[in-house]
């Protein structure tokens, strides 16, 4: 699934143990669950506009990715700033803070 511009509006890591996961809003009101687990980073997105994060763990997979290290045995941490590198090649982009 490729995305045209869909503004991220807001991220929040809300494991940093494993798995690591991040829950996502998104401007058009869907919600994206990311997670970083046993070597895979994955995330899904809510069909509808919902505050309820189930919804996106229901919604279809847009990103799924090894994360096993060169070694083929660890998993590497992957950063917020790897995730939203991640979303924005498929089109979801966080939204700019203007500095006054």
């Amino acid at each position: 699934m490729i995305a045209k511009d869909i503004l991220i509006t807001s991220i929040e890591q809300t494991c940093f143990a494993c798995p690591s996961q991040w829950e996502i809003e998104l401007e058009d009101g869907r919600c994206i669950y990311a997670r970083n687990r046993h070597g895979v980073l994955t995330a899904e997105i809510s069909r509808e506009p919902s505050e309820d994060i189930q919804d996106a763990l229901n919604g279809p997979i847009i990103l799924n990715e090894n994360t096993t290290s060169d070694d083929g045995v660890s998993d590497y941490e992957v950063t917020q700033d790897e995730l939203l590198e991640k979303l924005a090649r498929i089109g979801f982009v966080q939204e700019q803070k203007n500095d006054v």
